[in-house]
């Protein structure tokens, strides 16, 4: 991403066109907690998390407010029930620093 054109631009309006958010997929939940450690080192915050039974995120805005979601998929063997239904639960949120505890199981 480049903002050659738009330097100094402002986001659009709530509501309008743009770029909702860009999700970066980590292969497992431990690099999720390096890459949620390195932001909170750097004095970032996050504006939201969600687990939604298949996977875990997190969400922050960049410099210029594009939303931007980190997240890791659980075991595909998680995925589905003992039936093999899709296996989805009301997405809950959880504290952005829980995936530190990652960190401290290893």
């Amino acid at each position: 991403m480049n903002t050659f054109h738009s330097a100094g631009g402002t986001p659009p309006p709530q509501g309008h066109t743009g770029l909702y958010h860009f999700a970066i997929l980590y292969p497992n939940q431990r690099e999720l907690a390096k890459a949620v450690k390195r932001v909170l080192e750097h004095g970032h915050t996050f504006t939201g998390t969600q687990d939604s039974g298949l996977s875990e995120s997190v969400f922050l805005r960049d410099p210029d407010g594009n939303g931007l979601e980190l997240y890791n998929d659980r075991p595909r063997e998680q995925w589905t029930d003992e039936h093999g239904k899709p296996f989805f639960s009301v997405p809950r949120t959880f504290d952005s620093r829980d995936p530190l505890d990652e960190l401290d199981s290893t």
